[in-house]
């Protein structure tokens, strides 16, 4: 398969560099790589998702028509697996290939696991795609209590979220404040204060040092030595580029 332009990803950066070309250039072949096989939406909804507060229908950024009038080839529920400038070409998870003159590569961000002994092997939930959401809202009904780890934004929301669904919700934080990078230590105190009125846990400063599970739930252990369990169990602790297909190419 061969195509002028390719772009990996289906976020905001990607749908808007597709809205600039076409403005340069309306006919040459324009191809959009997602790793998700639905529209595009902005993850940021998600926890809305997640609470219910929006149906899935109503988040896409883009439907079908905007693909058929800007003649942007939409390959959904494909990844790049590996990608060699040398040959200008993309080896996509299925075996196909696509060959391209200009690449934009706008695959965001995927979730980080902190080096906790015991978690890998345990079953965890991270919240950054769709299938992360119904996912997590199918555990969620058979659930009553979540441990996450993790209160940034994401960490926030999801216990919001949880929280409304009648689970029992304790957040752990390596840092003395929640919200760390985003407010100061006072804004921070006057939000956690609204959250532990709604019944939100916190243990600050605390970070997990041990994570083990049962046929039933997953227990946590603290630095401080105090044990938490959670028939759910979310990580929440922080993002990093997606870009493992480009580790074996000179791309910086």
């Amino acid at each position: 398969m061969q195509t002028k332009y390719l772009i990996i990803g289906s976020s905001h950066a990607g749908l808007s560099a597709a809205d600039e070309i076409r403005v340069h250039d309306s006919d040459s072949p324009l191809t959009m790589i997602s790793m998700e096989d639905c529209l595009p939406y902005s993850p940021t909804i998600l926890p809305y998702i997640l609470e219910g507060k929006v149906e899935e229908k109503n988040v896409y950024l883009r439907d079908e028509k905007f693909f058929q009038y800007k003649k942007i080839n939409f390959l959904r529920g494909k990844k790049a697996v590996k990608v060699d400038p040398s040959v200008a070409k993309v080896e996509l998870d299925d075996g196909r290939e696509i060959s391209y003159e200009k690449l934009l590569i706008a695959t965001g961000s995927e979730p980080t696991l902190p080096p906790i002994p015991g978690l890998k092997e345990s079953p965890y939930y991270v919240l950054r795609t769709m299938e992360d959401a119904k996912r997590i809202n199918a555990a969620a009904m058979q659930a009553k209590s979540a441990v996450i780890l993790g209160t940034g934004l994401v960490g926030m929301h999801a216990a919001e979220a949880l929280g409304r669904k009648g689970l029992k919700v304790t957040m752990v934080e390596l840092l003395p404040q929640i919200l760390p990078g985003y407010f100061d230590a006072e804004a921070a105190k006057f939000v956690q204060g609204v959250f532990t009125k709604h019944g939100i846990a916190f243990y600050l400063n605390n970070p997990a040092v041990k994570v083990e599970s049962s046929s039933v739930t997953t227990k946590i252990s603290l630095k401080e030595g105090q044990e938490i369990e959670g028939e759910l169990l979310l990580v929440a602790t922080g993002v990093k580029p997606r870009v493992e297909f480009l580790r074996d190419t000179n791309i910086q």
